[in-house]
């Protein structure tokens, strides 16, 4: 078999071949190093529409530079072939890897690495679309890699494409209906149970019938051994995908749960799922651990910007997902009470006591004023007392022992909107802190202007999705927004924008 000439790179041999494409292992001359050229098949090359689409996905995957994501250095042409040439990782695929079933410490961690690259991959309106061991690659160091990225872009998700394999292709996929982000959870799912057991989920000799097991059929519970994956697994392998995780870093929050669950011997409890916070930290960095199980702490969302509002709600990025229950919430109230202080964060008794003693301070002085003694009585005899702050505080904050709870809510909800937590997660977002502050002082001018700087980001956002196209994205941030504004008449306006009959 003759290799193929392509100037600038000496072919050294032939690693694989699949139906659509050929892949060799080269030198690239100029840089004296190896590297991994993919080449179209004869049979594709023929047809326009996949031949665009073949580079079209090189410079898709071009644009991410992540550490668990394949590398791509070239794209080019020669005789009319379209080539793609990336990094070369000699440490083979997971599908070398599944002879049999990996640790679960393993598994967990390559699972983790790749909800990382889809993170980072969504976050920039990339969809996978074909999750599957032979796609997940190994470095010199272990680490997991993502590889063929860039299958379909967030702008093209409605439409009708069933990429993907049989085995690895998530319910929606196989009625070849519009899907979104959460399609790849699904297949990660696949290959999480997979590498956990060994086996795959749903199995059959004929294609057919493992489309009809995606659609149909219950997921095989795990063994007791592996009981504690249950909940997560459950959640990526659902069937509807509002009952998925709503983004990566929920994903990855929950997985780092597992982790550290494993770590401490603690063990999962599985209940009725109830949404709870997760960490807005990029993917490289570890969320602070939610609660033991994903069950409890059911997989939340965070807010992006034209990039993000629409997978999470955390500016930027390209992918809010607003999961089912979040969408029938919208014609109620906000979704928890805003006066109540979360749990994670104990209320310091320390204002209160402090307003007290001021109080009383502020009634002495009074009273030998009124006598007609001197203003200078000592109030505090006691050291360690705050009396300092008692001369900087203005007469009405003295008074108002709700201040600091105020002022505790407005950082809070400064620090979440630098973080890009504008709507989510839902119990854990600016929006919400800002409305904490509002409930104990309803003219607190800090509040207001901070909820019309989110107003102003989610315009901003929603008005790029539909410049862009992406109008179920936009749709799906505008529902959310809607829910937390219902009055707002830039958002209705918006809304009948995206309407079908507009």
């Amino acid at each position: 078999m003759s290799l193929p000439e392509i100037p600038g790179y000496r072919i050294l041999r032939q690693i694989s071949e699949g139906k659509r494409s050929k892949l060799y292992l080269a030198e690239q001359e100029s840089l004296s190093r190896q590297v991994a050229l993919k080449v179209l098949s004869d049979e594709f090359y023929r047809d326009p529409a996949f031949k665009k689409r073949f580079i079209d996905e090189g410079k898709s995957a071009a644009q991410l530079n992540h550490p668990n994501i394949l590398a791509v250095f070239d794209i080019g042409s020669v005789a009319g072939f379209p080539y793609i040439a990336t990094e070369y990782l000699p440490g083979g695929t997971l599908r070398d890897r599944l002879k049999s079933p990996l640790e679960p410490s393993a598994a967990l961690r390559v699972a983790r690495e790749i909800a990382a690259a889809l993170e980072f991959s969504h976050r920039h309106g990339i969809a996978h679309r074909d999750i599957k061991p032979v796609n997940i690659m190994f470095r010199v160091d272990g680490s997991a890699v993502l590889a063929d990225p860039g299958v379909v872009s967030a702008a093209e998700q409605n439409q009708k494409l069933s990429i993907g394999s049989p085995h690895y292709m998530s319910p929606e996929q196989v009625q070849a209906m519009p899907v979104d982000l959460r399609s790849d959870f699904y297949t990660l799912g696949v290959v999480l149970f997979e590498m956990l057991t060994g086996k795959l989920p749903f199995d059959h000799d004929d294609p057919f019938q493992v489309a009809a097991k995606h659609l149909s059929d219950p997921l095989p519970k795990l063994p007791q051994s592996l009981a504690r994956f249950q909940p997560l697994l459950d959640r990526l392998l659902a069937k509807d995908v509002a009952d998925r995780p709503a983004d990566a870093l929920a994903l990855i929050a929950a997985l780092d749960a597992l982790a550290d669950n494993a770590a401490t011997g603690a063990v999962s409890v599985a209940a009725t799922p109830k949404k709870a916070s997760s960490s807005a930290a990029r993917p490289v960095q570890k969320p602070p651990p939610p609660s033991p199980s994903l069950s409890e702490t059911a997989v939340v969302q965070r807010m992006p910007a034209a990039s993000e509002l629409a997978a999470t709600t955390t500016m930027p990025n390209p992918t809010l997902v607003v999961e089912r229950e979040d969408v029938a919430r919208s014609a109620g109230p906000a979704p928890t009470d805003p006066a109540r202080p979360r749990a994670r964060k104990p209320k310091p008794r320390w204002p209160a006591l402090l307003a007290a003693l001021l109080l009383l301070a502020a009634i002495v002085v009074g009273a030998v004023w009124l006598l007609g003694g001197k203003a200078d009585v000592p109030v505090v005899d006691r050291p360690g007392e705050a009396r300092p702050q008692a001369a900087q505080l203005s007469g009405s904050q003295a008074a108002d022992p709700t201040r600091p709870e105020v002022e505790r809510w407005l950082a809070e909800a400064r620090e979440q909107f630098n973080r890009n937590q504008i709507l989510t997660p839902e119990d854990d977002n600016a929006v919400l802190s800002y409305k904490r502050a509002l409930k104990l002082d309803p003219s607190n001018a800090q509040a207001l202007q901070g909820l019309e700087e989110v107003v102003a980001r989610i315009d901003t956002t929603v008005t790029e999705l539909i410049s862009r196209g992406d109008m179920a994205n936009a749709r799906l941030a505008l529902t959310r927004a809607l829910a937390y504004f219902p009055e707002r008449e830039r958002f209705k306006l918006l809304e009948r924008r995206l309407s079908p009959e507009s």
